[in-house]
């Protein structure tokens, strides 16, 4: 599901409407963290083993609701995830809905809420060498945001917080 989240919040911004979705965890871990997180735990002290770099320190319904607020100046126009999974499926081009690509994953519901891969193993041995998982604070939020709303011309709210 390559580009999910940014495809997701594209066309939340697009259709005005964000999906009323439970606590779940987005993933939204920087590319550098990945990266180093990759070449640390290479090390001969960790090979042969599987880990899972995912740092779950946000959730939809928190993300969606800081860039509502970024760009509507308000929470959003909230529907149910099953409204918002009947206007994916039944979209007819990404240009109509940046997640047309992907509707098939929309068929039975919003994904979102499916498994959480363990990552107390990836956590323990990032302990070991020192590497934290950043924290995704309002600056990272507001700059991806305005990245995304700059794709279709999508004005934002002239403040950060």
């Amino acid at each position: 599901m390559a580009q999910y989240i940014s495809k997701l919040m594209h066309t939340c911004l697009k259709l005005k409407i964000v999906p009323d979705v439970p606590e779940v965890s987005v993933d939204m871990t920087p590319v550098d963290f990945v990266a180093s997180a990759i070449v640390r735990l290479c090390e001969d002290i960790n090979v042969g083993k599987t880990y899972h770099i995912y740092n779950r320190c946000l959730s939809f319904a928190k993300l969606f609701k800081y860039m509502t607020k970024s760009v509507f100046g308000n929470d959003g126009n909230l529907v149910s995830t099953d409204i918002f999974s009947e206007m994916i499926t039944s979209s007819r081009s990404e240009e109509e809905c940046p997640l047309f690509p992907l509707k098939s994953y929309f068929q039975n519901g919003f994904p979102g809420s499916g498994v959480a891969y363990p990552n107390q193993l990836t956590r323990n041995a990032l302990s070991q060498i020192k590497l934290k998982y950043p924290k995704i604070g309002r600056r990272v939020l507001y700059n991806y945001i305005k990245y995304i709303s700059s794709i279709d011309g999508t004005q934002m709210r002239n403040n950060n917080n």
